[in-house]
């Protein structure tokens, strides 16, 4: 089905693969893209005259301009969080990217708007209070309630945190649910895990799409798997960006801990460990022999080496006070293993499968399903972190193309409701849980 001729914006795209994914299915650039202030900002260093730090969406809209799609890029004169019922901020002009910077933004007869809200308020690992947890959430609440409201598009999807379908999600749904009954919207909740979608990362995500109709239409069911050896197969052997990310330059510790690994189990290291590295040390309580190995190093300098030390004394005051917490050691995935979520800290502790290296920038973009010429912008060993503030393309582009066949077929469904949840990993729509 063509939708060349059918008008689609995005909000917040951060680094681009719920915008990529769209643009897929509907064939054609957006309209516009709406942000905030910062977030297509770069800073260059007066020393070195390169570019020193980026916000996630420069690396898109880098990417859309060398290939020729980009569309019209404005900002937001407004804080990234707020909690007001203001729906007429002021849209200024982006002196970087902005193509026509008197063209007034045209929103009648949208038909669809992406966005990418933050998630850290439902984010598992966010470890604060419920009231921080709902100013975070404010960024999803507010772009809902301004397209809603304001745009009125046919078919609105955003993606946000797995726990949207549980009763953590409760405080943002009930104000979601809000919005979209006041505006004559239905909501499909959509739970499902990226390594159902031609993919091999396992990221279970929940996408929330309005529908401009008195009910919410069946959405379809994908399950197309494959392995981490077939998948990066795929990256041509042109590609750039394919040097292995540094371990001294993103995470000292894990290199030396691997190399205390190999010297102290043998070349066949891996085997005689499990998945998880940490658990290695953990067991055998060895926090002060990995230590003394890092002290031992006449290689290392002594800034270094505090460094690690101070990594495993946190380390160890979390384990003896029997206290959980975010580690980034070493994880070893096996031959018929899927890649983790790609996010911060395992693209720096994820060991290749085969090899004693970290994946490279490229390998970890084409995990989130970009281009194979799409380009971390600066020094990838800096900027690693924004490839997993993302959404997956091919996610993307089948929640989004399930989403436009659904608002224009009848609903063949018995019972006619504003609300479902549905549950792509259980192959089936799911009560409330």
């Amino acid at each position: 089905m063509s939708y060349e001729k059918l008008k689609w914006c995005a909000i917040q795209p951060l680094t681009g693969g719920m915008y990529l994914g769209a643009e897929k299915v509907m064939g054609h650039p957006a309209e516009f893209i709406l942000s905030y202030p910062g977030l297509g900002d770069y800073k260059v260093d007066k020393k070195t005259n390169e570019i020193s730090t980026v916000s996630n969406e420069y690396h898109l809209m880098k990417y859309l301009d060398k290939v020729g799609r980009r569309p019209e890029y404005k900002v937001f004169d407004r804080k990234m969080f707020q909690n007001d019922n203001d729906l007429e901020p002021t849209i200024i002009n982006s002196d970087l990217w902005t193509i026509n910077k008197d063209k007034d933004l045209d929103f009648s007869n949208m038909h669809l708007v992406v966005a990418v809200p933050v998630c850290s308020g439902l984010s598992t690992v966010t470890a604060c209070s419920q009231d921080t947890k709902d100013t975070r959430n404010c960024n999803m609440v507010w772009i809902s309630r301004y397209v809603l409201n304001v745009i009125k598009p046919n078919i609105y999807v955003f993606e946000n945190a797995p726990t949207f379908m549980s009763k953590s999600g409760d405080r943002v749904r009930i104000q979601l649910e809000d919005i979209a009954k006041n505006t004559n919207y239905s909501i499909c909740y959509y739970r499902t895990d990226t390594k159902y979608h031609d993919n091999c990362q396992r990221r279970k995500r929940t996408f929330i799409v309005f529908y401009k109709k008195d009910y919410s239409p069946q959405m379809g069911y994908e399950h197309i798997e494959t392995n981490w050896k077939e998948y990066l197969s795929r990256i041509p052997a042109d590609a750039t960006q394919n040097e292995p990310f540094s371990f001294e330059y993103i995470n000292w510790l894990n290199k030396y801990f691997v190399d205390y690994l190999k010297e102290k189990l043998g070349d066949n290291w891996r085997s005689e460990i499990d998945y998880d590295s940490y658990k290695y040390i953990i067991e055998g309580n060895r926090f002060a022999e990995v230590k003394d190995y890092v002290k031992s190093r006449e290689d290392i300098s002594n800034d270094i080496k505090e460094k690690c030390f101070k990594a495993l004394d946190f380390m160890k005051s979390k384990v003896d006070n029997h206290k959980g917490f975010w580690h980034k050691m070493p994880g070893l995935m096996k031959e018929t293993d899927n890649v983790p979520a790609i996010m911060f800290s395992t693209i720096q502790g994820c060991l290749h499968p085969t090899e004693d290296r970290l994946f490279t920038p490229r390998e970890c973009l084409h995990f989130m399903g970009h281009p194979h010429d799409f380009e971390l912008q600066g020094n990838p060993n800096r900027m690693y972190p924004q490839i997993g503030q993302n959404v997956p393309v091919r996610t993307a582009y089948w929640i989004v193309s399930e989403a436009m066949k659904s608002f224009n077929k009848e609903n063949d469904l018995e019972e006619k409701k504003t609300i479902r949840f549905f549950d792509n990993i259980k192959q089936e729509e799911v009560k409330y849980e």
